[in-house]
């Protein structure tokens, strides 16, 4: 899961798309930001969660500076995951 925090089209959406990804990255250094362009609109989406649990807590922290975010299902990246047999 991700949260998307920005979704737009048409003129200035690219720039908006940039300053929003740069203002969260300021906020928040040390979770990943993705940009995506499907035609014709941009969207920032941010986290990696394996669990929407976690997902919604952290979406929650972000609805003050970008209140139209929510939760989308995307394909993440997990770290730091252990295999024993």
């Amino acid at each position: 899961f991700r949260v998307q925090i920005y979704f737009g089209s048409g003129d200035g959406a690219l720039a908006q798309a940039k300053e929003t990804k740069l203002k969260f990255l300021q906020r928040y250094p040390d979770v990943s930001a993705y940009m995506a362009f499907q035609s014709p609109n941009y969207k920032i989406k941010v986290g990696d969660f394996d669990d929407k649990n976690d997902a919604t807590k952290f979406m929650r922290r972000l609805s003050a500076a970008f209140p139209s975010c929510f939760i989308v299902p995307d394909l993440v990246t997990i770290k730091n995951i252990s295999v024993s047999q």
